[in-house]
């Protein structure tokens, strides 16, 4: 089967429904007769920039980015405002507390952004430790994210 008939089918099922998981998604292709692996789903989910986000009664679902909020810079202010619970400065590392679960993600959209002054973003379930390349960047890096949190 051809790749982009296949997202178009992925983006219909997402764009119909939500999905929890991923196996549910491989199901629900197979369902209309379109049979693929969890690692094809995976793939096209990334290609398709589905993000996965929390109903209001906390259940993760896959959703399709919605007009204007494709790029990551927005999706990393999104998940700040959504998320951050604090920050922390020392030196040229800035700690991020999050709602757990929401770590992982964070650093690796610090990370896709590409700061100039963002040496490495490592996380565990609710912090991420991000250093920076001295300590004035980190300063400036923690009330950025501090603006990006109280933006509405």
């Amino acid at each position: 089967m051809q790749r982009q008939v296949r997202q178009q089918a992925v983006k219909r099922l997402l764009q119909d429904g939500r999905y929890r998981n991923q196996a549910e998604i491989v199901a629900a292709l197979a369902h209309r007769g379109i049979h693929v692996t969890q690692a094809t789903v995976s793939r096209d989910l990334a290609t398709l920039r589905v993000e996965k986000t929390t109903s209001a009664g906390g259940a993760g679902y896959y959703r399709l980015p919605t007009a204007g909020d494709s790029s990551i810079l927005a999706r990393l202010e999104r998940t700040v405002r959504g998320a951050l619970v604090g920050v922390r400065v020392h030196d040229a590392m800035c700690a991020l507390q999050v709602l757990p679960g929401n770590g992982p993600v964070l650093a690796h959209l610090i990370e896709q952004v590409q700061f100039s002054t963002v040496f490495a973003a490592l996380a565990n379930d609710a912090v991420v430790v991000v250093f920076m390349n001295d300590p004035a960047a980190a300063k400036q890096f923690a009330d950025q994210v501090m603006a990006w949190r109280k933006e509405v």
